[in-house]
């Protein structure tokens, strides 16, 4: 009798326990949101940057250089001890300066914060976290888009497999489900896929429609 209690038990317990998680993570990406804004408001409303979102190519007819999308997880590219990217700035200048903020108490994925913890206090480490970064400035983006997500890498990189914690573009925050699994779905198989950053924008895509339609 005891064991199918437990049987019946178990998956409200890991539902309530996952729930519970979702939540930290929505707190971690509402600091995240802070972190941002006392960023723009020192930096002239710029946002903060990242080399796997390079400026558009001066002159009328130059190309701009395509985004790495998936890349936008690295906090620090590790080649030297201020060498921080994109959220990694929010550390680097003391606007979010615990480190464990960057990762998601759900993740189970190829990027725990155990693999990193001691990466934090080198000089010099690659450090990957667990929330995707948009960029600083993205065209196209609509004004109430997606700035911030969990993060996109590959399917196992998504942290609550269900849905995820979003920063919007006003720094809110929502939980975005998905039900229909037409996000996960989108999502490169594994790192360095040769369309990864391919996938990982159109993934954006879909997160702003569904943004834009929670809203309506």
């Amino acid at each position: 009798m005891i064991l199918i209690l437990i049987g019946i038990m178990l998956p409200s317990i890991k539902r309530a326990r996952e729930t519970a998680l979702q939540v930290v993570c929505s707190s971690n990406v509402r600091q995240h949101g802070l972190g941002l804004m006392l960023y723009a408001q020192d930096y002239t409303d710029h946002l903060p940057p990242t080399k796997f979102a390079p400026p558009p190519l001066a002159g009328p007819n130059a190309a701009t250089v395509p985004a790495q999308a998936d890349q936008m997880v690295i906090l620090r590219i590790g080649v030297s001890p201020n060498d921080w990217d994109g959220l990694g700035f929010l550390y680097g200048h003391d606007y979010l300066d615990a480190s464990k903020i960057y990762y998601c108490p759900s993740h189970s994925g190829d990027h725990p914060f155990r693999r990193y913890e001691s990466a934090w206090n080198k000089p010099v480490a690659e450090i990957v976290g667990n929330y995707q970064y948009r960029g600083p400035a993205r065209f196209g983006v609509p004004s109430d888009g997606a700035l911030i997500v969990d993060a996109l890498r590959t399917k196992r990189d998504f942290s609550h497999r269900v849905g995820a914690n979003v920063l919007r573009s006003d720094y809110s925050v929502l939980w975005l489900a998905d039900t229909g699994r037409q996000l996960i779905n989108a999502l490169p198989d594994y790192e360095l896929e040769d369309t990864a950053a391919d996938k990982v924008e159109d993934a954006w895509s879909i997160i702003d429609a569904e943004v834009q339609a929670v809203k309506k």
